[in-house]
């Protein structure tokens, strides 16, 4: 293999120079490679002032070579331009040549022939797996029989579909759109819209599932039938114009949907299936030259015209043309999708944080970034190019393991919804499969082999997952300290928000908690609802939704804190973290504490000037308050989710007060320190999607200084707490200390400070740390733990 690369050298200045050129391989290694660079002349002529030469040099590659090497692997070579004079500097250019992709017979994008063969006798075998080819061939029937349907009109975003008045999806019947909750009526745009971009998914689907029946029997009505909508799309992919979710041309926009995203996506599908029915003597070789040019390709381009950087986003962009690119067995669009500015090779590398986690801060669009990186990395595998050995890829596997509530669900931090990692059991099954970590069995188990991963790409027989207990950990990529304690059903868990804001999806909610305990999500993070929503902007990215602090009624800026302690060992686990950037001149400072039986919150605001401080807690169960409380009369503040806090009650003390969330078999008792004038609202909020109301409560006090000392039990049956009461320090007035009395008899003692290496003294303990515990059992033997 050659690869001609013309050199223009141009005299700029003048007078009359001659020059030599030298190369270099850009490799540490100058020995490695493919290529060799050939053609650099041992003599070059003199140019006149302002003539120009044509040098051309040639990247050489041996057959034996190129069959060692990756496809698509690219090596560059420095051309170095040097001058007869001294004092003129060198100009150095680069040049480059990738290894070609090997030219297969198709199918091969997903899988060769050998791979639908070996199917076919798994399902002779296995249960799981017969119900999944039995599943592919009802699929390929029903998508034969189907009323052919390819709309001749452009889609639109699916998040348009919710209820604008209360926030849950629509249902649509007899040209309506009715709202499965509150029962509003919508009509028009873009409601039917997003009915269209149904139908085209489902035409684009049936392609894919043609495919597979064809793959797997050979029967040529199934390729003929999706042989005639791929032309059908061909035929009219470009007359559908270019537009977003609003409506209007714009990078984002894609033709057939109404973003570039969900363009990428659907095309995966497409592409496999035209793969899987190349060969079928339905298709004419003009058949195929319509398809791809008129369709594919043009995908390809609407796609491409919208780099998307670090992104899901462009990590589907990728996916969509490395279908595409591999599928036609076209080395530039292929190369684009790996080695490209903002290629596969490039999101590996600066979309993932140095925990293993998706850059955005949430489960939902870190699995939803994984799966558009597997579907690359599984097309570029079935080329001869491997990811397997990448640790940054591997770790997206790993991280989610680890953060789970103990009954494997996700937070809802962020854009995210409360999911279980259960339902990812197919990404684990083909991770099981590519690297072999037991670790994946414990997700795959919950699948039972029921599912395309399983059956196309799995092994034969999962063994036994190991059983492991999760420990506390610092998520310190992410931002979110995740501490544990207990086990079964009496765990308690806890996520400390402290890490990057998380791009477009992140959440004004630096320092929020989010609680589990006794089987039970308590206090939740919002999540989501979709983004057309009116309430996912006014209640869901608002500070006030979150159990954090918010400051004059104000939303926290886009920020990220930082930890400053952290410790775990059974029976207590610690996490601090602190933010100056979310509110200019105020610092939060929150230490949280968790044992076996409770949260301890400690929440400290130092300001340069007077606030108000809102301490926020949001609980699912029934609240009682512990005081006399009087109606409002009205909302709390009229922006920022205020106005959506509502069925207000109020009550100002001075003294220590108390709450109970009261859910069906447990209650969560929640005991505030006092401090003069602290005023207590007690009200509904809401959580989840679609919403459901979540009770909450506000906290405030002014001032330039507060502290927010908080004990949050869960518990069946009587509370395991007796009292919680202040301590006095000795030796340091702005520490903060406290004695909670288990029943039991047992007595803890934590002091929380500003700054080490100061000696305070509490209750008999002196310490120079700036977190200190000290605990008593029954019998009288002393623990103590001290953090600097």
């Amino acid at each position: 293999m050659v690869v001609l690369q013309p050199l223009l050298v141009t005299n700029l200045s003048d007078t009359a120079r001659s020059f030599t050129l030298e190369g270099a391989r850009v490799s540490a290694d100058s020995a490695a490679g493919a290529f060799r660079l050939e053609g650099l002349p041992e003599a070059t002529p003199e140019i006149a002032p302002g003539e120009t030469v044509s040098i051309t040099v040639a990247l050489q590659a041996s057959a034996d070579r190129l069959a060692d090497a990756a496809p698509l692997h690219r090596e560059e070579f420095t051309i170095t331009v040097k001058l007869d004079d001294p004092d003129m500097p060198d100009t150095a250019i680069t040049v480059g040549a990738a290894v070609p992709l090997a030219r297969r017979e198709h199918p091969f994008l997903l899988g060769d022939t050998a791979l639908f063969e070996r199917c076919s006798q798994r399902a002779e075998k296995h249960e799981s797996a017969k119900a999944q080819l039995d599943g592919i061939l009802n699929r390929a029937e029903s998508a034969l029989s189907a009323e052919f349907d390819v709309p001749n009109e452009p889609g639109q975003w699916s998040h348009h579909y919710v209820c604008n008045k209360c926030g849950a999806r629509l249902k649509h019947e007899e040209g309506k759109h009715t709202c499965v909750r509150c029962g509003e009526v919508y009509t028009g745009w873009p409601y039917d819209q997003v009915i269209v971009a149904n139908r085209h998914h489902r035409a684009y689907t049936r392609i894919r599932d043609l495919g597979l029946g064809y793959a797997f029997t050979g029967k040529e009505d199934y390729a003929q039938k999706a042989r005639e909508y791929l032309l059908a799309y061909a035929d009219i992919y470009t007359t559908l114009p270019i537009h977003n979710v609003r409506g209007v041309e714009s990078n984002s926009g894609g033709r057939v949907y109404a973003q570039t995203l969900d363009e990428a996506v659907a095309i995966i599908q497409v592409a496999w299936g035209y793969d899987l029915i190349y060969n079928s003597p339905c298709l004419s070789e003009a058949d195929r030259q319509v398809i791809e040019d008129s369709f594919l390709r043009e995908v390809v381009k609407t796609v491409q015209r919208h780099d998307a950087g670090i992104s899901n986003w462009q990590s589907w962009h990728n996916a969509g043309i490395a279908a595409v690119g591999f599928c036609l067995q076209d080395d530039a669009i292929a190369s684009a999708a790996i080695n490209g500015k903002s290629g596969l090779r490039f999101q590996l590398k600066n979309s993932i944080l140095s925990d293993g986690f998706w850059y955005e801060g949430t489960a939902a669009y870190h699995y939803y970034a994984l799966d558009a990186l597997r579907w690359t990395t599984e097309i570029a595998h079935y080329a001869g190019i491997s990811f397997y050995d990448d640790p940054a890829y591997k770790s997206l596997y790993d991280a989610p393991l680890l953060f789970t509530f103990p009954d494997l669900n996700f937070p809802a931090i962020n854009d995210s919804d409360v999911f279980s990692i259960k339902g990812r059991h197919s990404l684990y099954d083909l991770a099981y499969a590519r690297f072999g970590d037991p670790a994946y069995l414990s997700v795959a188990q919950h699948g039972a082999r029921k599912s395309l991963e399983a059956f196309l790409w799995g092994v034969d027989e999962l063994p036994e997952a190991p059983q492991v207990a999760l420990q506390s950990k610092d998520f310190s990529g992410l931002g979110a300290a995740v501490l544990r304690q207990g086990s079964g059903d009496d765990q308690l868990y806890l996520h400390l928000d402290y890490g990057p804001h998380g791009g477009g999806h992140g959440h004004p909610d630096k320092l929020a908690l989010t609680f589990w305990g006794l089987g039970e999500q308590l206090a939740p993070d919002p999540g989501r609802l979709a983004y057309a929503a009116p309430l996912q902007n006014s209640w869901y990215r608002q500070t006030f939704a979150h159990n954090t602090i918010c400051v004059d009624g104000q939303n926290q800026q886009h920020t990220e804190g930082r930890l400053t302690a952290f410790h775990s060992e059974p029976g207590l686990a610690i996490a601090r973290a602190e933010c100056d950037t979310a509110y200019a001149g105020v610092l939060m400072d929150r230490t949280t504490v968790l044992t076996g039986s409770y949260l301890l919150d400690v929440f400290t605001v130092h300001g340069e000037t007077a606030h108000t401080y809102d301490w926020l807690w949001h609980n699912f169960g029934a609240l009682t308050a512990g005081m006399q409380t009087r109606p409002l009369g009205g909302p709390l503040h009229d922006v920022n989710g205020y106005q959506h806090f509502r069925d207000v009650t109020t009550a100002t003390t001075d003294a220590d007060w108390s709450a109970t969330f009261t859910l069906e078999n447990m209650q969560t008792q929640l005991r505030m320190l006092g401090a003069p004038g602290t005023e207590v609202y007690f009200g509904m909020g809401m959580s989840n999607n679609p919403p459901v109301d979540c009770p909450m409560l506000v906290a405030r006090r002014t001032g330039a200084d507060a502290t927010f000392i908080t004990l949050i039990e869960p518990h069946r049956g009587a509370p395991s707490i007796e009292s919680i009461k202040w301590l006095p320090v000795t030796g340091d007035e702005s520490a903060a200390a406290v004695e909670i009395t288990h029943a039991d008899g047992r007595v803890d003692t934590i002091m929380v400070a500003a700054n080490a290496g100061v000696e305070r003294t509490v209750a008999g303990h002196t310490t120079a740390a700036r977190i200190a515990w000290f605990t008593t059992a029954p019998d009288g033997v002393p623990t103590t733990v001290e953090l600097e």
